[in-house]
C-alpha cells in the first residue's frame, strides 16, 4: 500500500527528510514506524512518538490504509 509520512521535529532531523512516500507492506502504525526508523536511521524511541492517521491521533495497532497521511510526531514543549 502507499501512504504519505511526515516526520515532525527531531524525527525529521533524525530521517533527513520531512515527508516521504512509502510504499509498504506493515499492516499497523506500529509497524511503519519501526520499518521506517530502521531504514532512515530514527533512534528516538517509539514509547516518545506520538502518531496520526489522516489528521487523527490514532493508537500504535491502528490499520494502516491505502492512501492514508501518517504524521510521526516527538514529544514537544513550548514556551
Amino acid at each position: 500500500m502507499k501512504v504519505e509520512v511526515t516526520y515532525f521535529g527531531m524525527l525529521g532531523a533524525q530521517a533527513g527528510m520531512h515527508k516521504e512516500t512509502v510504499i509498504t507492506d506493515a499492516s499497523t502504525l506500529e509497524d511503519l514506524f519501526a520499518e521506517r526508523a530502521s531504514a532512515l536511521g530514527i533512534t528516538l524511541p517509539m514509547t516518545s512518538v506520538r502518531a496520526a492517521m489522516d489528521d487523527e491521533i490514532r493508537d500504535w495497532s491502528t490499520s494502516l490504509e491505502d492512501g492514508a497521511f501518517i504524521g510521526f510526531m516527538p514529544p514537544f514543549c513550548g514556551g
